[in-house]
C-alpha cells in the first residue's frame, strides 16, 4: 500500500505540475501515459520471471490445496514477483486490486515459514536431537494446513476481516478442513488484520491511532442518513440490477477469455503482431490496456469536470445553514 500510493501520488503530482505549467501542459498526457504504460510493462516483464505469480493467485492456491502440483507457486521468487508486480499494477491505474494477490502472498509466506521451520529443526535432527525430530512438520498435510492458514491471513489483511478470511479459506480454497485448523486459521487471520491495521495507521504520521485495531465504519444517524421503509424496494431493485449486470459481465468475460486464448495461440493475431513471441504478446497486451485506461483516466475528468468531494458532501449542510441564516435575518428585520 505504501509503495503503490507513493507511486500514484508521484504520477499525479507530476501530471498536475505539467498541466499548470503553461506550454508544458501539452506534454502532460504523454508523460502520464508513459508512466502508466511503463509501470504495467515493468510488471508484465517481471511476471515472466515467475509464471506461477501471474493472475490473481486464487486459482493457483485452489489447485495447490486440491493436490495439483504447480511448480514455483509458493516459492520465494513467486512471492517477490507477486509483491512487486501488484504494486506496479495498482500504481499504473489498471482496474486491478490487491485482494486476490494477497491470498497467494499469504499462502507463500506461510509455506516459507514452514520451510524455514523444517530446515532449522532438520539441522538439529542432524545433530541427534530427538525432540527436534518429533517436531518436524514435513508431511503434505502440514504444508496443506499452513497454506490454508496463509490464505486466510491474506484475505484478513486485505479486507480487515478475520472471520471472512477463515470462511474464505474454508469455503473457497480448501478441500480438507479440521476443527483444529479452524482455530489456527482464525488466530493467523487475527494477527494479520491487527498487524495490517497498526502498520497502515502508523504509516502516515508515525503515530498508531487508538482505534486502529477495530474499525467498524462511521455512521451518523443524527444527520438524516437513516433509511426509510419506502426505500427498501429501491434497494431490492438495485440488488437485482446488480445481479443481472454481474451475470452479463461474467458472460462477456468468458467470451473475452476464449478470444484471448485464440489470440495468444501460435497462430493468433496478438502473437503475429508481436513477431511470433507469446511472451512479447502478453507484455504488449498489458501495455495497450494500460494506455487505454490512462487515456480514460486523463480525459474523462477534463470532459465532464471535477468537483471537490468535501464540497458535495457538505453542500446540503451548507445550504441548510444559509437558509436558516436567511430566515433568521428576515425575522430580525421584521
Amino acid at each position: 500500500n505504501a509503495v503503490s500510493n507513493w507511486l500514484i501520488d508521484f504520477k499525479w503530482a507530476w501530471t498536475f505540475s505539467l498541466l499548470h505549467g503553461g506550454l508544458w501542459g501539452l506534454v502532460s498526457f504523454p508523460v502520464f501515459a508513459t508512466l502508466c504504460v511503463g509501470f504495467t510493462a515493468a510488471a508484465a516483464g517481471i511476471a515472466l520471471l515467475a509464471p506461477a505469480a501471474c493472475g490473481s493467485g486464487i486459482p493457483v492456491i485452489k489447485a495447490v490445496l486440491n493436490g495439483i502440483r504447480v511448480p514455483g507457486a509458493l516459492s520465494a521468487r513467486a512471492l517477490m514477483v507477486k509483491f512487486v508486480g501488484i504494486t506496479l499494477v495498482v500504481a499504473s491505474g489498471l482496474p486491478a486490486g490487491r485482494e486476490g494477490p494477497m491470498v497467494q502472498i499469504g499462502a507463500g509466506v506461510a509455506a516459507l515459514v514452514l520451510q524455514v521451520h523444517n530446515r532449522v529443526l532438520g539441522w538439529s535432527c542432524w545433530h541427534g536431537s530427538n525432540l527436534a525430530q518429533a517436531r518436524l512438520l514435513d508431511e503434505d498435510a502440514h504444508k496443506r494446513d499452513y497454506v490454508s492458514m496463509g490464505a486466510a491471513a491474506g484475505v484478513a489483511a486485505a479486507f480487515n476481516a478475520p472471520i471472512g478470511g477463515v470462511l474464505f479459506a474454508l469455503e473457497e480454497v480448501s478441500t480438507h478442513w479440521t476443527q483444529r485448523l479452524t482455530w489456527q486459521a482464525f488466530f493467523a487471520a487475527i494477527i494479520a488484520a491487527v498487524t495490517m491495521n497498526y502498520l497502515v495507521s502508523g504509516r502516515r504520521n508515525g503515530i498508531i491511532e487508538d482505534d486502529a485495531l477495530v474499525v467498524f465504519g462511521a455512521y451518523d444517524l443524527a444527520t438524516g442518513s437513516a433509511f426509510q421503509v419506502k426505500e427498501l424496494p429501491v434497494f431490492a431493485a438495485l440488488g437485482a440490477c446488480g445481479g443481472l449486470l454481474g451475470a452479463l459481465f461474467n458472460a462477456l468475460n468468458a467470451r473475452l477469455n476464449r478470444w484471448r486464448q485464440r489470440a495468444h495461440s501460435d497462430r493468433g493475431i496478438l502473437v503475429a503482431l508481436a513477431g511470433g513471441s507469446r511472451a512479447r504478446a502478453k507484455v504488449m497486451e498489458a501495455a495497450a490496456l494500460a494506455l487505454l485506461c490512462a487515456t480514460l483516466n486523463f480525459f474523462l475528468p477534463l470532459l465532464f469536470g471535477c468537483s471537490d468531494a468535501a464540497t458535495i458532501m457538505d453542500g446540503g449542510g451548507a445550504a441548510e445553514g444559509q437558509a436558516q441564516a436567511a430566515a433568521g435575518g428576515g425575522a430580525a428585520g421584521a
